[in-house]
């Protein structure tokens, strides 16, 4: 039995997955109303559905629009210049974390940033604990490896 999405909750989780993913500024609007188009053509029922449709948008997202929204981060700028020891670590962070894989970021973020545990990122993504683990290792060692070419 599939059960009726609730808009404001789903919006709510929807915007919050798009801002984890990396989407900011308006563009979390467009690609929440695009997400709950797709729902609405597909008659998905689910928030997990959601939450994952937006994963996939948001990746496009950047794809598509990766080359014209290569400014210079004024903010990481005026951080490196305030500070810029911690500044500079902020902006290869930055640029290392573009450089993993979209899913293996979301695991990470989730993690780190989210505070999820092994558990609910295993319940979540279908694996076993020692899974999700592992992949957490893989992606930490990736990530030390890129920050240590600098």
């Amino acid at each position: 039995m599939t059960r009726p999405l609730k808009p404001l909750s789903e919006l709510a989780a929807v915007q919050a997955a798009l801002r984890r993913f990396g989407v900011d500024g308006p563009d979390v609007e467009d690609l929440c109303q695009d997400v709950f188009v797709v729902a609405i053509r597909r008659g998905a029922t689910s928030g997990g559905w959601l939450v994952q449709t937006a994963r996939k948008l948001a990746a496009n997202h950047r794809r598509l629009h990766r080359h014209w929204r290569e400014v210079i981060d004024l903010r990481a700028v005026r951080l490196a210049s305030a500070a810029p020891e911690d500044g500079l670590a902020r902006v290869h962070l930055r640029c290392a974390l573009r450089r993993i894989k979209d899913e293996d970021r979301e695991l990470l973020v989730r993690h780190v940033l989210g505070g999820e545990t092994l558990a609910e990122l295993a319940e979540g993504l279908g694996v076993s604990k020692s899974g999700v683990h592992g992949r957490l290792k893989r992606v930490c060692r990736a990530l030390r490896k890129s920050l240590s070419r600098g």
